[in-house]
């Protein structure tokens, strides 16, 4: 006998998702993430603009990540001028892309994980106790 089980909206992750588990007699057979963003269509919040104004408008599409949409922002107004960065800008870049990886996944542990290993609510249940 077949049974799923789906869970249409995952809490405490970035974006949104789900979760669907197929069990074949009392044992999990598959197990699918579906993280589902729609199109936000932000190409055409750039299109007349001059090219050093791009990289702010796009730094802000996502508030936890803005520093990788501004680092793939620059490399993409240096292919359309076909140019490249020094190597130390390069170094520079990849020093912010990890910095924000860090962040990002720190957000994710203190902010979205931890209140849930510990049994609080919320992040916000958890700074009651641990400000």
């Amino acid at each position: 006998m077949q049974k799923s089980v789906v869970i249409d909206h995952l809490c405490r992750i970035e974006g949104n998702g789900g979760i669907n588990v197929a069990i074949e007699d009392g044992k999990v057979v598959k197990v699918e993430i579906d993280i589902f963003e729609g199109a936000r269509f932000l190409e055409a919040l750039v299109v007349g603009r001059l090219y050093y104004e791009v990289p702010p408008i796009l730094s802000r599409i996502c508030a936890i990540c803005s520093a990788v949409h501004t680092v793939a922002s620059l490399m993409a107004v240096e292919d359309a001028f076909d140019t490249e960065s020094s190597a130390q800008t390069q170094l520079l870049r990849e020093l912010l892309v990890q910095g924000g990886n860090i962040e990002s996944h720190a957000l994710h542990l203190f902010c979205l994980a931890l209140p849930d290993f510990l049994g609080y609510s919320s992040p916000f249940a958890l700074a009651k106790d641990y400000p």
